[in-house]
């Protein structure tokens, strides 16, 4: 697989392009921890205040109450669906 292509991985391309639309094109960020405290924010707004067409017009966090695992198992972190940092941040 190519790197740089959107059409291989339409997802991530449309993530990237709502961030870039609704936060970095509107935001002047003076330094990392203030970006880090912003995208926090715009992280947190998107997934328990806007309804995504994707999900029947839910927030991610109510589309994420009605699936239920196929394993029974509880997720491993509840907080987010990416795995546990290897390495912890300096």
């Amino acid at each position: 697989m190519a790197p740089g292509k959107p059409t291989q991985n339409a997802f991530i391309a449309s993530i990237n392009g709502r961030l870039r639309d609704e936060l970095l094109n509107e935001t002047l960020l003076p330094s990392l921890h203030h970006t880090g405290a912003t995208l926090a924010a715009w992280r947190t707004d998107d997934n328990t205040e806007c309804p995504h067409s994707r999900l029947g017009w839910q927030t991610p966090a109510a589309f994420a109450q009605t699936v239920t695992s196929q394993r029974g198992l509880p997720p491993r972190n509840p907080q987010s669906s990416a795995p546990a940092p290897v390495a912890q941040p300096a």
